[in-house]
């Protein structure tokens, strides 16, 4: 799958529901609680689901989380470390970011 057709479907994230995931995770990365330098997280990356899922689904509010530049970057080779623990996840349990994902996974291809 070629870069272009990833970035494509990075770029149709709206403005509106880029503001508001970052409203829901309450303006902080999930995963370390910085709150600057934020982007937008797939928790189930884009090259996972390609040629599988829509574009709409790949980018489901419930696959974005708020996460730092720092965070995003890194979870491809320590997300089995990681924890989901700030913003929305403040409120309940922590959830270790593998589970996450397989949940939200499950959820996407029922859509």
């Amino acid at each position: 799958m070629s870069t272009l057709k990833i970035d494509t479907i990075r770029k149709r994230v709206s403005k509106l529901k880029r503001y508001r995931i970052y409203h829901r995770d309450m303006g902080e990365c999930v995963y370390c609680g910085l709150r600057g330098d934020l982007t937008l997280d797939h928790v189930v990356s884009i090259k996972d689901v390609i040629g599988v899922l829509e574009p709409c689904h790949i980018n489901n509010m419930c696959n974005l989380v708020t996460a730092c530049k720092m965070c995003n970057n890194k979870k491809t080779l320590h997300e089995k470390s990681m924890v989901l623990q700030y913003g929305r996840f403040k409120k309940g349990y922590p959830v270790q970011a593998v589970e996450y994902r397989l949940l939200v996974q499950e959820v996407l291809l029922q859509l």
